[in-house]
């Protein structure tokens, strides 16, 4: 082989693998596009569990002893479904914030009082709204991002009263405090799609005072919530 033609063969090889690595590169960039796009609007859909955790009062009160007439209370989950719209905001390639604005179509709690002849419920749940603050720490990855998530929630019941208000009343408002993981996945030419479990914890004692069996036997009330949500956002 002739030196010209042996150094025209190493510049085709050399090109080949500087085009190929340009590629990658490109690729690379392309699939991490959507993760470091600055702000973008997304929506979501979660479901869950929601229940209330209680402390128990002292039932003898007084000349008013509530073993008398009550076994125990036992408080009960329920199914909850969730449909949000969220603004997802990434200050650089580890940390966002992703305010979300929920509605629960069902949430709280039922409480079951048992008697000595018989066993009361008391459904202590209607539709509510939430507004979720949560700051996200991410581990880059080109094609998947996992994430840890922690903030706060404020919560509004909502709809019209129902027999639980005047038994057991509760507070509208409250404040609970989020924590949660995901992994962000990017599907090229579609969206972002990010799978997370969320464990929240209000932070206020819900209970109202009524002066009867149902809130003199029970001294705090306090949300407590599982979520699977999926989110998903634009590239």
């Amino acid at each position: 082989m002739k030196p010209t033609d042996a150094l025209l063969v190493i510049s085709i090889i050399f090109s080949n693998i500087c085009f190929s690595q340009e590629n990658a590169s490109v690729t690379a960039n392309e699939r991490n596009r959507g993760f470091q796009k600055k702000r973008v609007f997304g929506m979501a859909v979660g479901a869950g569990s929601s229940t209330f955790k209680k402390t128990l009062s002292n039932w003898q009160q007084g000349s008013r002893n509530y073993h008398d007439s009550l076994k125990a209370i036992r408080s009960n989950s329920v199914f909850k479904f969730d449909i949000s719209l969220l603004f997802m905001v990434n200050f650089n390639r580890t940390l966002a914030f992703r305010p979300t604005l929920t509605l629960s179509l069902v949430e709280g709690g039922n409480f079951q009082y048992d008697r000595m002849n018989t066993t009361e419920t008391i459904k202590a749940n209607r539709a509510s709204t939430l507004l979720t603050l949560p700051l996200l720490f991410k581990l880059p990855r080109q094609k998947y991002q996992p994430y840890i998530g922690a903030g706060t929630s404020l919560l509004c019941f909502l709809g019209p009263y129902t027999d639980y208000d005047t038994r057991l009343p509760l507070k509208k408002l409250d404040v609970l405090g989020d924590i949660g993981i995901g992994v962000e996945f990017n599907v090229e030419k579609v969206a972002i799609f990010t799978p997370e479990i969320r464990y929240s914890a209000g932070l206020n004692n819900l209970k109202k005072e009524a002066n009867n069996l149902y809130t003199n036997t029970i001294d705090k009330l306090k949300r407590r919530q599982w979520t699977f949500t999926l989110y998903m956002r634009d590239r």
